[in-house]
């Protein structure tokens, strides 16, 4: 899921072999650690690296990974275990990667798409992986219309902007964009 995130947003590192990376860590996670224990790597384009680069340690798991059920490293694991939360959906729906993620992908599809019916077609495309249907389309329209409208009455600065962030995290939240058929 991590790096499905930074590569519909262009956002992910393909370099390859090196030592592991440590990202930051949520500020309530790092107050529990003693002091050096997570050493954030300082090269931030190293952050978003393949999750496969990721340091892990055995009495820490990223907090994204077990999320998403992450076997702890301090045993074997002969079962994976699978489930579906709402700590997941609610880690999808209000995590900074999530959030850094959709803006990126937004910022890009705008500097790509002129208009908003295309720009739709190219969010649902970069996150789906397929082209939407016309009842798709006129759904993703009609969403981001009333996000304006109601982006507007609150006074954002850049209403299209932020409803294409909304529409962009609700794609990621999508079956469509966490399971493979």
């Amino acid at each position: 899921v991590r790096d499905c995130l930074y590569a519909v947003s262009d956002s992910l590192n393909y370099e390859m072999s090196g030592p592991g990376v440590r990202p930051p860590l949520p500020n309530e996670l790092v107050k529990t650690l003693k002091n050096g224990q997570w050493t954030v790597t300082p090269n931030v384009a190293d952050h978003s690296r393949r999750s496969i680069y990721l340091f892990a340690r055995r009495n820490l798991r990223y907090p994204l990974f077990a999320t998403f059920d992450r076997p702890a490293a301090n045993c074997s694991c002969a079962v994976r275990h699978e489930s579906t939360t709402a700590t997941q959906s609610l880690s999808l729906l209000n995590s900074r990667l999530t959030k850094e993620a959709c803006e990126k992908l937004v910022s890009t599809v705008r500097s790509e798409c002129r208009g908003r019916e295309h720009r739709c077609e190219r969010l649902f495309f970069r996150v789906v992986g397929r082209t939407p249907t016309r009842e798709e389309v006129s759904e993703l329209v009609s969403f981001i219309e009333e996000q304006v409208a109601l982006l507007e009455h609150q006074g954002d600065s850049d209403p299209e902007y932020a409803a294409s962030v909304d529409l962009s995290l609700a794609l990621v939240n999508s079956n469509a964009f966490l399971y493979v058929d």
